[in-house]
């Protein structure tokens, strides 16, 4: 069975940048790798990621804003 494993990094694109490496070392190990997303990607890592190893990059919608518990 081929281990997984999910990236959530933080909003800054630093934040992306480091783990796209940590990618890369998950995928040097044979681990399947996916990086979720709620935020707006870079142009940089749009398109063909085959060479920046990111195997699968998932956006997430941001929630609604949370309702009012005032009552």
């Amino acid at each position: 069975m081929k281990k997984s494993v999910v990236l959530y990094p933080g909003h800054g694109v630093g934040h992306l940048t480091l783990m796209i490496e940590l990618d890369k070392v998950f995928l040097q190990h044979g681990a399947a790798v996916t990086v979720v997303l709620v935020h707006q990607v870079p142009r940089l890592l749009c398109g063909d990621r085959s060479h920046r190893g990111v195997q699968s990059v998932r956006h997430l919608p941001r929630p609604a804003a949370a309702a009012s518990c005032s009552g």
